[in-house]
């Protein structure tokens, strides 16, 4: 990772430990050195999940017991997804490009889709779990259609 988003996530671990970010060294132990407890941890993880646009695996986090292995973390969840389409949003929400918010909307949503799709038949579900599903696929579909894309072009690109 780059500094920026090593600072970044000391930034998230500072806010939530109580320690001094400048005193934080990536050799540190959150419980041992930082002194946090289970709710710090839980706080920074909410928090690396919000700055990073990432989904994080408590049972995975939990083995992170170091800064430095927080930080390699982060690295791998990032490195691991697609195109991370919420830092797409916010960069193109500050640059105010209508047509690349709006691409940057309808990958989000492409992306969402395929991934609903994907565990609809993975995890093998029925009844009302699988509606829910299937009620959210559609919807996604008819946010394509509402932003010019035809189904049918929605579907193809999964």
């Amino acid at each position: 990772m780059d500094a920026r988003t090593t600072n970044r996530v000391l930034k998230i671990i500072a806010d939530n430990s109580g320690a001094n970010e400048s005193s934080i060294e990536l050799t540190h132990s959150l419980e041992s050195n930082l002194f946090c407890d289970s709710l710090d941890r839980i706080e920074i993880a909410l928090g690396l999940e919000e700055e990073f646009g990432i989904s994080i695996v408590e049972d995975d986090f939990a083995k992170c017991e170091t800064v430095q292995q927080i930080i390699e973390y982060v690295a791998d969840v990032c490195n691991r997804k697609p195109m991370p389409s919420i830092f797409c949003i916010t960069h193109h929400l500050a640059c105010n490009c209508r047509e690349q918010k709006v691409a940057t909307l309808i990958k989000a949503n492409l992306d969402a889709v395929m991934e609903l799709d994907w565990l609809k038949n993975e995890l093998n579900l029925s009844g009302e779990k699988l509606q829910a599903i299937q009620d959210v696929i559609e919807r996604g579909h008819r946010a394509c259609e509402a932003l010019g894309i035809p189904k049918e072009a929605a579907c193809a690109t999964i």
